[in-house]
């Protein structure tokens, strides 16, 4: 699972799913060559995608 692989801040903050994660877990699985790229670009959007989430809750919660 590299959902536990990210770093939390000492205020709630989160980090994106680093490189070196990403990259072992493609070499567990046997990703490589193209289908690692099409894999990285996939994942780090997804990641992107989930912190923008995460950023827009927290603020919702300070705003209440």
């Amino acid at each position: 699972m590299l959902r536990f692989d990210r770093q939390y801040g000492a205020f709630g903050g989160e980090t994106p799913i680093s490189f070196m994660a990403l990259d072992g877990y493609a070499r567990r699985y046997g990703i490589e060559g193209e289908a690692f790229e099409r894999f990285l670009a996939f994942v780090t959007a997804l990641d992107d995608e989930w912190l923008e989430h995460v950023a827009r809750s927290q603020s919702q919660k300070t705003d209440e």
